[in-house]
């Protein structure tokens, strides 16, 4: 992204953003976007708007012109990304993140809970552009009523397959890749308890409701733990995930119940720290193994990947918080 730069908009720039939204347009299929929607853009009192008020970013090239914006507004008392594009000429270059990246902080700075778009559920580019920046999808039941009235709007004008997603921004939900540091651990002796399922929330009741429990009973509260994921849901049913719940003890230590016993092997480590919920835990490990990673010069090792858990580690059940490190296993391509 060097030869590019973000900055709020000049009153210059909004000449030139609709025929960057109608671009952007062309690259969704017509199941989508009918053809006759696609010369539709923001209306010019929204960009006016928005500039006047700072919530109108660009995308820059180095010659000056705009090829990408986004656009954040406050409706009902709660903030919405509106727009985002970026001209197809321009993409794959980072922007998208880039942009969306200065709505996030731009929601923060006022204080807000959460950070609301709606957006084709269809259309992967957007999906994982959203999952990777900490978005998760909402259920009608959890969705506002402002982005209900959106959405319906929306599907009264022709657009189809669209839903609403949520980022909440306190606490942060992860630090930027400048932030992954690399460290070497030692081998570690675990006792761990299986949970056969998908991913996300279950995992987090299950440490609730069995783990703390076997845990207790075995006076390993205040140890370090880990969680290691085996399978890749993206290829492996959710049903036949495995994962294990896991503390460390020593290799001598007798436990009671049904707990099964493994070495964690050492060696150098990639490591994120993650502070949120636990549906927004993929998006972190996403950052870290699809945008870090290719970039870094290493590459992943048979040694399994995992989530640490110190032992002053966060946690606020009642809220569903929780902060961990994700560790990947490294050495060089």
């Amino acid at each position: 992204m060097h030869d590019y730069c973000i900055e709020l908009a000049r009153s210059d720039d909004l000449a030139a953003l609709p025929a960057i939204e109608r671009a952007a347009a062309g690259l969704l299929p017509e199941a989508l976007l009918p053809s006759a929607l696609r010369q539709h853009t923001l209306a010019a009192e929204h960009l006016h708007a928005g500039q006047r008020e700072a919530r109108l970013w660009v995308a820059r090239e180095a010659a000056g012109a705009p090829v990408g914006f986004a656009l954040g507004e406050e409706v009902d008392g709660q903030v919405l990304l509106a727009e985002l594009d970026v001209h197809p000429a321009h993409t794959r270059r980072g922007l998208g993140a880039a942009l969306l990246n200065q709505v996030i902080a731009w929601a923060a700075a006022r204080d807000q809970p959460a950070l609301y778009l709606t957006t084709f559920s269809a259309f992967a580019p957007s999906a994982a552009l959203y999952r990777r920046a900490g978005f998760v999808a909402l259920g009608r039941a959890e969705t506002p009523p402002f982005l209900l009235a959106i959405l319906a709007e929306e599907q009264a004008a022709g657009l189809n397959e669209r839903h609403a997603l949520r980022r909440p921004l306190t606490p942060a939900i992860v630090e930027t890749a400048m932030n992954v540091r690399l460290i070497d651990r030692r081998p570690t002796e675990l006792a761990y308890l299986r949970h056969l399922g998908a991913y996300g929330e279950p995992i987090s009741r299950f440490w609730q409701e069995q783990v703390f429990a076997w845990m207790a009973t075995n006076n390993l509260l205040g140890r370090a733990r880990y969680g290691i994921s085996h399978d890749d849901p993206a290829i492996t049913a959710a049903a036949q995930c495995r994962y294990d719940a896991c503390v460390e003890v020593a290799a001598d230590e007798v436990l009671t119940g049904d707990a099964l016993r493994t070495t964690l092997p050492g060696g150098r480590y990639a490591v994120l720290a993650f502070s949120g919920e636990a549906r927004q835990i993929g998006a972190a490990w996403d950052a870290l193994l699809l945008d870090w990673l290719p970039s870094s010069g290493l590459q992943l090792d048979a040694r399994p990947c995992f989530e640490h858990y110190p032992t002053d580690a966060a946690c606020d059940p009642q809220r569903g918080l929780f902060a961990c490190e994700i560790c990947i296993p490294v050495v060089p391509l």
